[in-house]
């Protein structure tokens, strides 16, 4: 699944469901010692995260998601999308 691209300043815009669980693209992990630099394909970490509220400031649409790793923040819509995957 591509990242979507969503306008967080579009009113009517795709938002997620409060409750809704997510994961959340954190990352890359770190090469592994002993792992030669050219032989190294690093992959995006992964972090389940749920949505604990979504808010529409009068201006921009913005998503609070909590998970184990990064515990509670703050991201706009748009920034949510690119970032996630279902799941």
């Amino acid at each position: 699944m591509s990242p979507m691209t969503v306008n967080s300043y579009d009113r009517t815009a795709k938002t997620p469901e409060v409750g809704s669980h997510w994961d959340w693209r954190s990352g890359k992990a770190a090469r592994p010692l002993g792992v030669p630099v050219d032989q190294w394909k690093p992959r995006p970490i992964y972090e389940r995260v749920v949505v604990t509220e979504v808010k529409w400031n009068g201006e921009e649409w913005w998503v609070r998601t909590d998970g184990p790793r990064f515990g509670s923040r703050w991201n706009d819509l748009g920034v949510f999308w690119e970032n996630v995957k279902p799941a």
